[in-house]
């Protein structure tokens, strides 16, 4: 049993100076026009409200809500989108740190925030875990959020200390198997992503792991790396450097397919431990109730800057793929994301409250 198991000049008018009273005229006069027009198709069925508020959004520079601290790959992907994003749209998208209570802090200034479409959200696993881990979590992930879209993805990969010994997953299994309790894994925390990840995979494989939970990422991989703890997994970024090294051993990814990053290194699922898929990811959302038109704006310009090139590129840098999905599927997969991770939490009796 796990240890504590209980207990982010507009242009200058290019009129001569003779002509501006006339040129400021003339576009009063034509604004008149257009708002007239629009008024009366408005009053007249023939454009939808929403369609109106979408062709006049972005009416400000928007906040990306990011909640974690500075630096963290989380946060250097948000503002890698964010960037793209700005000039997509016309108008700055400033990340805005929002990190405590693990992440309930930053997810819930969004949730209470004006539904204008000016207060983004960039989302993780927890706002899956949170919903069974926290019986007072102040937001309802599903009720009170909107889905822009799927961001990006980590895949995570599976590494053993160099002394446990076993090459291949099957091994580790066996070797786990053998011994109940005598292997342990360490976690950025109780409830993380990867804690929660190696909590499924002990379910999966029969096997009895111990649980260290630490403060952060950080701290665990140098224990692990120094010995002190036998496993992990996360995300390739945080731990590529050691496997290439000899440091540590890679025995499993988490995605269903081989990632290229671990050449030679099979998924999990295929190397012994069916079912086993799980990784980090990132989506975007704003406020219940945020005007639909402004929702497929902003959606269509995610979609957009997650295709561009240098995107691509420089989330790969931090071990993210690009993987947009559209407001729908991204609601269905939230969905399936809660019910699955409960299913864990509860087994185990993980709480963080």
């Amino acid at each position: 049993m796990s240890k504590d198991r209980q207990s982010q000049g507009a242009g200058t008018a290019a009129f001569e100076v003779p002509h501006q009273a006339l040129a400021f005229a003339g576009r009063r006069t034509f604004s008149k026009r257009v708002l007239g027009t629009t008024a009366a198709l408005v009053v007249g069925g023939l454009m939808d409200p929403a369609s109106a508020l979408a062709q006049a959004y972005p009416s400000k520079p928007l906040r990306m809500v990011v909640p974690f601290a500075p630096a963290g790959s989380t946060d250097i992907a948000a503002r890698i989108v964010a960037q793209r994003m700005g000039e997509l749209l016309g108008r700055p998208v400033v990340v805005d740190n929002r990190p405590g209570g693990g992440t309930v802090v930053g997810t819930r200034a969004v949730a209470t925030a004006e539904p204008d479409g000016h207060t983004l959200l960039y989302g993780t696993n927890t706002l899956a875990a949170n919903p069974t881990l926290r019986s007072n979590l102040p937001y309802d992930t599903m009720r009170d959020f909107q889905p822009v879209g799927m961001v990006a993805r980590q895949p995570f990969v599976l590494v053993v200390h160099p002394s446990v010994p076993a090459e291949t997953l099957q091994q580790l299994v066996s070797y786990a198997k053998s011994r109940p309790g005598a292997i342990n894994f360490g976690s950025a925390g109780t409830g993380t992503g990867n804690h929660l990840a190696l909590e499924l995979f002990s379910i999966l494989s029969g096997t009895e792991l111990q649980h260290v939970p630490y403060q952060g990422d950080g701290p665990m991989v140098t224990d692990l790396v120094a010995g002190r703890v036998h496993m992990t997994i996360t995300t390739i970024a945080s731990l590529l450097s050691y496997v290439q090294s000899g440091q540590l051993r890679a025995l499993g990814v988490g995605d269903a397919e081989p990632v290229p990053q671990m050449p030679g290194v099979p998924p999990i699922t295929k190397a012994g431990v069916p079912g086993y898929v799980v990784g980090g990811w990132n989506t975007m959302l704003v406020p219940a109730r945020t005007d639909a038109g402004i929702v497929a704006k902003l959606s269509e310009t995610l979609r957009q800057a997650l295709a561009d090139p240098g995107v691509i590129e420089a989330l790969s840098k931090i071990g993210a793929v690009p993987a947009y999905e559209p407001p729908e599927a991204t609601s269905a997969y939230l969905n399936s994301e809660i019910s699955r991770w409960g299913e864990v939490i509860r087994a185990r009796n993980i709480r963080l409250d």
